[in-house]
């Protein structure tokens, strides 16, 4: 009996999921690139020397909120991350699955 492949689509299914796989890691990276760079927002250099009063007042309320819009923030981003790898992983099995189905062969009835 004759063989022919078992998943013929496997070669360009694994493509796919490689490619899937390398646009979500450079995702990844530029988010975390993103990410470091706004942790590393010098919250010091908001603080005014030269003011006083309610003005200065209103002026530490608002840098107090946006400190903790900024927190709030990085860390939805953060959990993001977590889910994206999530994503990633269950996109490298779909890799691997399909790799390994490559050279398949069965019984052309």
């Amino acid at each position: 009996m004759p063989l022919r492949p078992q998943y013929p689509n496997a070669t360009s299914r694994r493509n796919h999921y490689s490619d899937l796989v390398a646009s979500l890691e450079a995702n990844r990276r530029t988010i975390e690139n993103s990410i470091n760079n706004a942790a590393m927002v010098d919250l010091a250099s908001f603080d005014p020397q030269s003011v006083d009063g309610e003005y200065y007042n209103r002026y530490l309320t608002k840098c107090d909120d946006w400190n903790k819009l900024h927190r709030r923030t990085i860390s939805a981003f953060e959990t993001f991350l977590a889910n994206l790898e999530t994503c990633i992983t269950a996109a490298r099995n779909q890799e691997m699955l399909w790799g390994g189905r490559i050279g398949m062969m069965e019984e052309d009835n």
